[in-house]
């Protein structure tokens, strides 16, 4: 495969999206290998400030968008499947959260987790809920205590 990661985002009115699109590069060992699909669903007036991938702006052309009205918004399974038509071929897909953050490395422990998977099934699927973070924006991180 390509070993490129697409990581598919459903955005609904999220200010924290900005910095989660930020963590996405900064943690990964291998960002130039990200892919990300975003749907942005948001008012163009009042959530101006935040429909934006803040922090390095050198990844930004690895992020795809579609930006809809709020008021067309039709729930978190319409922007997952509006989000998913912006794959390109990519070998991995993993879906979020718009307000995620991620462990240093996420992209190297998910392939190694994968594979390791794939041992027991060819056709393994990782699944699991993220852990809480704590603050917001840029000083946002993972919680010191389980919620």
């Amino acid at each position: 495969g390509n070993g490129l990661i697409f990581v598919s985002v459903a955005c609904y009115r999220d200010p924290e999206c900005q910095w989660t699109l930020q963590n996405i590069f900064a943690t990964a060992r291998w960002p130039e290998k990200l892919r990300v699909g975003v749907v942005w669903q948001v008012d163009a007036d009042e959530d101006a400030d935040f429909v934006r991938m803040s922090g390095d702006h050198k990844w930004r052309r690895y992020v795809r968008e579609i930006r809809l009205d709020w008021r067309e918004a039709r729930g978190p399974c319409k922007a997952r499947h509006l989000a998913s038509s912006l794959w390109d071929g990519e070998e991995f897909y993993l879906q979020i959260d718009a307000h995620t953050r991620f462990a240093p490395e996420w992209d190297a422990k998910l392939k190694n987790w994968l594979r390791r998977a794939e041992r027991a099934s060819p056709k393994a699927v990782l699944s699991t809920y993220p852990p809480p973070y704590d603050n917001e924006g840029p000083s946002a991180a993972p919680s010191a205590s389980p919620a």
